[in-house]
């Protein structure tokens, strides 16, 4: 069963086998970089302030990614791309610790509609988010990188019961290598 049917119209869910997975964790870590002013806010202001690829304007959500390496790509292909200007001297890596025995539930990218990783937000993927997070059914959606589509991101909702429970474990600055912001490779 897809988690908003109603939203993927591509599927055929009177024949769909797709089923919305559920998982049960020991705790686990999750990461997330940031500026160096705002790693230790796990509000989810930044992304009420913006919106994102999971959430509308005015949404608060915490993304994070599975691994350190996705967090930093993924901050990577949304920053500034002024080089000169925006290179960033200033971001920390934290290593997020979510709470023993926790629900997760999981969208796979075969639960997603078309065009879902499109590199200009499709409005029914932050339609998606919004529903989640109204739903308060989980603390985490897992959803799949548009990145890298192998890997997860962990979307956090700083408005679930148990969000008190989501812990910093670790904060250390981070630094790109300067190789990636050559104009030849971009």
């Amino acid at each position: 069963m897809v988690l908003f049917p109603y939203l993927c119209p591509h599927i055929d869910h009177r024949t769909s086998t797709q089923t919305t997975t559920y998982a049960s964790l020991k705790s686990m870590l999750v990461h997330r970089i940031s500026h160096k002013k705002y790693i230790a806010d796990l509000s989810g202001t930044g992304a009420w302030l913006n919106g994102g690829r999971w959430n509308s304007q005015h949404r608060y959500i915490l993304y994070t990614s599975q691994n350190h390496a996705l967090s930093a790509w993924e901050y990577f292909v949304n920053m500034d791309r002024d080089f000169e200007k925006t290179l960033p001297t200033s971001l920390c890596h934290a290593s997020i610790l979510l709470p023993d025995n926790l629900v997760i539930k999981t969208l796979n990218s075969s639960d997603l509609p078309n065009g879902w990783d499109s590199t200009s937000t499709p409005k029914i993927i932050q339609k998606i988010g919004d529903a989640w997070l109204d739903s308060l059914e989980t603390l985490v959606l897992k959803v799949p990188s548009a990145v890298i589509h192998s890997e997860f991101n962990y979307l956090i909702n700083p408005k679930h019961p148990d969000f008190h429970l989501v812990k910093i474990q670790s904060i250390e600055p981070f630094h790109f290598d300067k190789r990636l912001f050559n104009k030849k490779l971009v």
